[in-house]
């Protein structure tokens, strides 16, 4: 009996996080967003709580992700659970949140991610279409507010775990008549 369980939990934490009932999140994301509002004064204080919470989310989303990724390890050695990743450097650390964690999180890679040129230790993480963008409007006097912080505080929670120190901060920029999430993170 215990052998079973331990398969079917084994099961349930190698698969990825599918995010396929977006009806779901959005309503969820909504009711987040509505509370923030009522609770902030103006759109900074919305974005401070939605990045506050994405932080603790993206702590245990960190966990869940490394424990995933060791359950999913062919080496048999290397089985124990270590909620830390051997990437020295912030350009690969970064590299590997745009393509695995992404993934993980959003079963897609974020779309590009770009050094800031004369900046040695700044970049964007690009996503053309977050899912905290999805079913978000906003009241007139809250049109300023970035739902995607929520996302940057996940992408925080993952650098602090990996003891990269940096900030993060998040942006919309409109290219070609599209609005893009730039996520703006400096490492120190």
């Amino acid at each position: 009996k215990s052998t079973q369980n331990l398969h079917e939990f084994n099961a349930m934490i190698s698969t990825p996080i599918n995010l396929q009932n977006t009806t779901l999140f959005g309503h969820l994301f909504c009711e987040f967003i509505s509370y923030s509002r009522k609770v902030a004064s103006n759109y900074e204080e919305s974005e401070k709580i939605l990045f506050s919470t994405g932080y603790d989310m993206g702590i245990r989303l960190w966990e869940l992700f490394m424990l995933s990724s060791r359950v999913q390890s062919t080496d048999k050695q290397n089985k124990s659970f270590n909620s830390k990743i051997e990437i020295q450097q912030p350009k690969q650390f970064l590299d590997f949140i745009k393509e695995k964690y992404w993934k993980f999180l959003f079963n897609k890679n974020a779309d590009s991610l770009e050094k800031i040129k004369g900046q040695d230790l700044q970049f964007y993480l690009i996503d053309k279409k977050p899912l905290t963008d999805k079913y978000v409007s906003y009241p007139q006097q809250y049109r300023g507010c970035v739902p995607s912080c929520l996302i940057g505080g996940v992408i925080k929670a993952a650098l602090d775990l990996q003891m990269f120190e940096a900030d993060v901060e998040v942006h919309l920029v409109e290219q070609n008549s599209e609005v893009l999430t730039y996520y703006h993170i400096k490492f120190k």
